[in-house]
């Protein structure tokens, strides 16, 4: 088994509920990215504590949401920062992010 051709675990958060809204519905579109640009990729992060620093919302109830993703390594990030899987930030292209999970918590 290749182990480095298998998808890994990142993390997305929403800074509303329009936006979560939208990616439950459609998946990650890089078409209407605005981080980085027209077109950029999707902005995740292999730390969760990096994602929930500014970049989750909190709901009427007092949950914060955050996405736990599947990413694909068939195609290289378009940016990365930090080592490869022990890095903090990677943006990916179209069709490489999966929406598994959006997780409900209390704190932050």
């Amino acid at each position: 088994r290749n182990v480095s051709q298998d998808p890994y675990i990142m993390f997305h958060g929403c800074r509303s509920k329009q936006n979560e809204h939208n990616i439950i519905e459609e998946g990650f579109r890089v078409d209407k990215c605005v981080s980085g640009g027209a077109n950029y990729g999707t902005w995740l992060a292999s730390n969760a504590a990096y994602s929930e620093a500014g970049f989750t919302f909190t709901d009427p109830s007092g949950f914060r949401h955050i996405f736990v993703c599947l990413v694909s390594r068939r195609t290289p990030p378009v940016m990365q920062q930090g080592s490869d899987m022990g890095g903090h930030i990677r943006v990916m292209g179209q069709d490489l992010v999966y929406p598994m999970w959006v997780v409900r918590y209390e704190g932050g």
